[in-house]
């Protein structure tokens, strides 16, 4: 399955950052240290993470970065089976 999550931009001035954090139609969250990631909720509750864009080569595909957050790989979560998050996936080395 693809998902494309929605898109963002970052913020240059400190006073947009305040306009958009006072703004109710607008939901935000610091990037404190991770890496920006979809999970996905495999049928059998095992996770997958795919990235938030595409690589050059396949326009048309997210990379899947499992491989790189084998510290979350170990939870399965069968309960919700079928659940894709879109967030920040904590990792020290990052």
């Amino acid at each position: 399955m693809k998902v494309w999550p929605m898109g963002c931009k970052k913020i240059e001035k400190d006073s947009d950052l305040e306009k958009i954090l006072k703004d109710p139609n607008y939901i935000g969250q610091e990037k404190i240290k991770g890496v920006r990631a979809v999970m996905h909720v495999l049928p059998d509750g095992s996770l997958r993470f795919t990235t938030r864009g595409s690589s050059l080569s396949d326009p048309n595909t997210p990379l899947d970065i499992t491989h790189r957050l084998p510290h979350l790989t170990k939870f399965k979560i069968p309960a919700l089976a079928g659940t894709i998050l879109d967030s920040e996936m904590w990792a020290e080395d990052m």
